[in-house]
């Protein structure tokens, strides 16, 4: 786990799992272990760079309109995809250097996506039977 392999494991005789498909990033806690998170980052690069071919060259929307129409081009191509798995919410924005240049803007994609669960502690508790009788 430590060198970010996945492997499998046997379930039962005749069948096998992955306790859980991991990337090599190596903090537990975040949301960036998750393979499927990773996907969904790499194909909201995509999305982005879409974006960006879409909108490059366009000079008859204001920048309150560009803004209303990328993010409504991103929200368009993630709609029923990744299975409901993340949140994702576009946002363009100008920085003060978009805005001094005038022929760029800036594309951030949030991704709230759930933490990938890998570990159980579980133990058994043997009681009397009376004590669950009195209870």
């Amino acid at each position: 786990w430590d060198a970010g392999l996945n492997w499998v494991q046997s379930f039962a005789r005749k069948s096998n799992f992955f306790p859980a498909l991991k990337t090599v990033y190596d903090n537990d806690t975040s949301v960036l272990n998750s393979f499927f998170t990773m996907m969904c980052c790499v194909e909201l690069q995509k999305v982005g760079q879409r974006a960006w071919r879409q909108f490059s060259g366009v000079s008859s929307l204001t920048n309150a309109q560009l803004k209303e129409r990328v993010e409504d081009f991103v929200n368009a191509n993630v709609l029923g995809r990744f299975d409901d798995r993340f949140v994702i919410v576009p946002e363009v924005y100008f920085t003060d250097a978009d805005l001094q240049r005038g022929y760029s803007w800036s594309l951030r994609i949030k991704l709230y996506a759930p933490n990938m669960k890998t570990v159980m502690t579980m133990s058994v508790q043997a009681n009397r039977l009376d004590d669950l009788v009195a209870a």
